[in-house]
């Protein structure tokens, strides 16, 4: 007897067609958009998960992933009032561009507890709701997206609570070529935190479906640390093989988004 999988749609473009990879049967991917999604149920508090310790290994790692960041969007920040990050980890980006365009008014959306206090001892405003009385230029998500569980929704109710923001997103390319030929080897998948691995292609469907268009795309390399370990050694090599790679093969990429028309 012949098993048939379960269908289940696409959470964007809601195709019915999504297949289950081989080589790994809890991730599924849409026919039509590329949108992959992770089945299990994870199980993370935001709340509480992460610990403010900075070490300097902490410190050194994080600020070349900010500085990176902010090379990425610093065309992208004239004539920009207020800034609201969602998600912003430890800070390091939002004290670049603070540093570097000291007009910008900075607002932290953060869930962790020490976070918050940490941010708010930095001088920065923290919300814990989406205060439509904010209205934003700019939204930074950092890597944020795919640990929401309803993603999808979450952007277009965020951006209709700030019709006229821009929104960056930064997210690791599944269409890359190291995820796409080399997938058990990639640490961008990350099944124990996301639901989500965004295609372009999904996002600008997704985005077309409240009004947004494409501004901007800069694709980049994830970061990699090699060690002496069977572990290290792996990622030495996709270090290495990462030199050659480009522009839409890259395992990461920078988008920005803007309203069509906004009154």
């Amino acid at each position: 007897m012949q098993v048939t999988e379960e269908i289940i749609s696409c959470a964007i473009c809601r195709e019915p067609r999504t297949h289950s990879t081989k080589w790994k049967k809890q991730l599924k991917r849409c026919e039509r958009c590329g949108l992959m999604f992770n089945r299990l149920e994870v199980a993370i508090d935001y709340t509480i998960n992460q610990q403010v310790r900075i070490t300097s290994e902490i410190r050194n790692k994080y600020m070349k992933y900010a500085n990176r960041d902010y090379r990425l969007i610093s065309n992208e920040l004239k004539d920009i009032g207020t800034i609201l990050e969602i998600g912003g980890g430890y800070g390091f980006l939002s004290d670049l561009i603070v540093s570097e365009h000291g007009n910008i008014k900075y607002v932290h959306f953060e869930l962790n507890f020490e976070l918050r206090r940490m941010h708010e001892s930095n001088g920065y405003r923290i919300i814990e709701t989406l205060e439509p009385s904010l209205c934003p230029d700019l939204i930074i998500m950092g890597h944020c997206l795919e640990h929401i569980p309803d993603a999808p929704e979450y952007i277009k109710n965020l951006l209709t609570i700030y019709p006229c923001a821009k929104i960056i997103l930064f997210q690791t390319n599944p269409e890359g070529f190291i995820p796409k030929y080399l997938p058990w080897f990639w640490y961008g998948w990350s099944f124990d935190q996301h639901y989500y691995h965004f295609s372009i292609k999904s996002l600008k469907c997704l985005m077309e479906q409240i009004g947004m268009e494409l501004a901007s795309l800069k694709y980049y390399k994830l970061h990699q640390e090699p060690s002496f370990s069977p572990k290290g050694a792996v990622k030495l090599s996709l270090m290495l093989l990462n030199i050659f790679i480009t522009n839409e093969r890259s395992d990461a990429y920078m988008v920005k988004f803007k309203r069509r028309i906004c009154s």
